[in-house]
């Protein structure tokens, strides 16, 4: 009787043993789940973009494709992405872009932050954020961080080689925040509706270039202004500018494109007279002034001579014989100056025998160096490669 007894005691505390475990497994599994669950969707790209995914590789982006967390995005020339983080917060991507994101938490206790490393993205968040989510968009040198808010952030490197980040807030408020090089946080400024300012930094420094003043709307490019004028379609409110007026800048900023085709590439020789490589327009900085920097230097002015539309100088002239003959002297012929990153043309410069390149105002990269020596003279055509550090 009594070893009955033991037997159902034994069993009864099985049985809960197992109904604990159980529990016990089931809780750890849908936390899990609804922890690590973010939707983060391509739900528009043009042009080609690729996505470095930890563990996996290179991958080809293209629509409807969901990102992971950590997830890196590079964006080619004259390409666009949009996506859609947990169907309330929309990203638009610009070209020549590279960031990645870190989303983690659930869409109700959502911890966001865009890792903009060069180029440009405007930010939607639809709904305010609850009190445990945080949305951050991080550039080398600068913090930014909202509630529910339209802003754009963009990055890049000026002409003398330093950093610059520029918000431009369209709704809401941006707490704007400039991180040293040491990584010391710096007193932010509240950026609102309307308004924009720029963080500028060094190896050492970093600083306040623009204090908090109207937004330029004219100096934001093409894929910017489609994409807010997309919102403004929607009903989204976009401070400082009427529909009517962003309508205009965008015929306006394709008028000028249709009217001037080759106005990225500067001053050149009739088709079948010339056979320099045309610059890709659109590898960073190359020659686009939009993102706050100086154009690739003209290919005439750099290098010191006449501009197709003047008149010949004397100095352009072809040497000639006592007898009037021309001569076909070194000294007065030009030679081709290419400018290559990663492969690709970054820049052409035409340069007369015995006279120097001129070193180009932006760099294609935030660290890195040309292989050449500016102060040697041209005497043949010549390659000139960025090496990044």
């Amino acid at each position: 009787m009594q070893s009955k007894k033991s037997i159902k005691i034994i069993m009864i505390v099985l049985g809960l043993m197992v109904l604990t475990a159980g529990i016990i497994m089931a809780v750890r599994f849908f936390s899990k789940k609804t922890d690590s669950y973010r939707s983060i969707q391509i739900y528009q790209l043009e042009g080609k973009a690729e996505i470095e995914r930890e563990g996996t590789g290179t991958i080809t982006a293209a629509n409807n494709l969901y990102l992971e967390s950590g997830d890196r995005v590079r964006l080619d020339p004259g390409s666009s992405m949009r996506l859609r983080l947990d169907d309330d917060k929309y990203l638009m991507v610009e070209e020549n872009s590279v960031l990645s994101i870190q989303a983690e938490g659930s869409d109700e206790n959502s911890k966001t932050s865009i890792c903009l490393e060069q180029g440009a993205v405007t930010n939607e968040i639809e709904n305010k954020l609850t009190g445990g989510s945080a949305y951050e968009v991080n550039s080398p040198n600068s913090i930014m961080a909202v509630r529910g808010t339209i802003f754009r952030a963009e990055g890049y490197v000026d002409e003398t080689g330093k950093t610059q980040t520029k918000i431009s807030t369209f709704d809401g408020t941006v707490a704007f925040q400039p991180v040293a090089p040491d990584g010391t946080k710096q007193d932010e400024v509240l950026v609102k509706a309307g308004k924009e300012a720029v963080i500028q930094s060094s190896s050492d420094s970093v600083q306040y270039l623009k204090e908090p003043s109207d937004i330029s709307f004219s100096d934001l490019p093409p894929q910017a202004l489609h994409f807010l004028a997309d919102l403004m379609e929607k009903g989204a409110p976009i401070t400082g500018i009427s529909q009517d007026e962003l309508q205009k800048l965008i015929q306006e900023s394709g008028a000028k494109d249709a009217a001037d085709p080759e106005r990225e590439t500067g001053s050149r020789e009739p088709s079948g007279q010339n056979n320099t490589p045309e610059p890709d327009p659109s590898l960073p900085g190359a020659t686009d002034t939009q993102s706050g920097g100086q154009p690739f230097p003209d290919t005439d002015t750099a290098s010191g001579q006449d501009s197709p539309d003047r008149e010949p100088s004397a100095q352009s002239s072809p040497a000639k014989t006592p007898s009037g003959q021309e001569t076909d002297k070194k000294e007065n012929k030009n030679y081709t100056v290419t400018f290559r990153y990663q492969g690709k043309v970054f820049g052409v410069q035409t340069i007369k025998y015995g006279h120097a390149a001129s070193k180009p105002k932006l760099s294609p990269s935030p660290s890195g160096r040309w292989d050449f020596d500016f102060s040697q003279k041209i005497r043949k055509d010549t390659e000139i490669h960025w090496i990044s550090e």
